[in-house]
């Protein structure tokens, strides 16, 4: 898969490797992880949605982490005049951004480490995902 040349200053490559089978039910041959190398929210959520929508995840699943600086993220469904104090936002500087594939409203800052697991629906599974963070 070529990324394109815009992509390529979000997002750094920091494993391309085997993941270890010790404590997993399922072992995944080859694997990224991959770091954002911006603390933009917009960037962030731009990059998350290529790899959604670009990337084959067969066989292939993806762990991208990134840290945005302060800003308030929206779920596909979240209505922002009711989930956030608008004005206070504005006033300290903090962005508001609304995440493609849903979820609820939360806060971020350098203080939170953000991740996403790619995968296929059918090899989905959060329990083994946590354990992978865990580990």
């Amino acid at each position: 898969m070529l990324i394109p040349f815009s992509m390529k200053n979000c997002f750094q490559l920091l494993c391309n490797c085997q993941v270890p089978a010790a404590g997993f039910k399922k072992t995944v041959k080859n694997g990224l992880i991959l770091q954002s190398i911006s603390n933009d929210v917009y960037q962030n959520l731009a990059v998350e949605d290529w790899i959604h929508d670009h990337m084959n995840l067969e066989g292939k699943p993806i762990l991208f982490f990134w840290q945005n600086s302060p800003s308030v993220v929206i779920g596909r469904h979240q209505n922002p005049w009711q989930e956030c104090n608008l004005n206070l936002m504005r006033e300290e500087g903090i962005k508001l951004a609304r995440r493609r594939s849903g979820g609820g409203t939360v806060y971020h800052d350098m203080g939170n480490i953000n991740l996403t697991f790619f995968t296929t629906k059918k090899k989905y599974d959060r329990m083994e995902n946590l354990k992978l963070i865990v580990r």
